[in-house]
């Protein structure tokens, strides 16, 4: 064997390893980069959680009215899981909220007529009344954990 042949065995040897440690370092990028992704995820969804919980111990305790309550849990339960729509014990919420989506809030709210505002605001404690336990009691199991 020549000197030249075990020079390029060498060089090949060595470009071998240089691939091998950039492979690795980008491997281990990626791996930082999923970890922290992953972290970023739950500290995400323990966030919605505490403001799923916030909200229904609030209607629990009638600081917050149940349309109210069932109007701000439905997006945060939509983020954290989507399969609670499938939950009976939960479904009172989505009721609720689905019944209310297409009354206008804020500024839409305020450019209504007096008396259109009071027909809506007579559809909403009607849905109040009639909703207003099964929401409760869906919000006690949001608060046991049982969701």
């Amino acid at each position: 064997m020549s000197a030249t042949v075990g020079w390029m065995i060498a060089a090949g040897l060595a470009v071998i390893a240089g691939l091998a440690w950039v492979a690795w370092r980008e491997l281990t990028k990626v791996k930082a980069q999923d970890e922290a992704k992953a972290a970023a995820t739950q500290a995400r969804l323990a966030n919605l959680q505490v403001s799923v919980d916030a909200i229904a111990r609030a209607v629990m305790s009638e600081q917050c009215d149940v349309s109210e309550g069932a109007l701000r849990l439905k997006p945060l339960l939509d983020a954290v899981d989507t399969s609670w729509l499938q939950r009976s014990d939960l479904r009172a919420i989505l009721v609720m909220a689905e019944a209310l989506a297409d009354q206008p809030i804020k500024d839409a709210r305020n450019a209504l007529d007096k008396q259109t505002r009071m027909r809506l605001d007579l559809e909403r404690m009607k849905l109040e009344s009639e909703h207003a336990e099964s929401v409760r009691a869906a919000c006690a199991v949001l608060v046991r954990g049982d969701a």
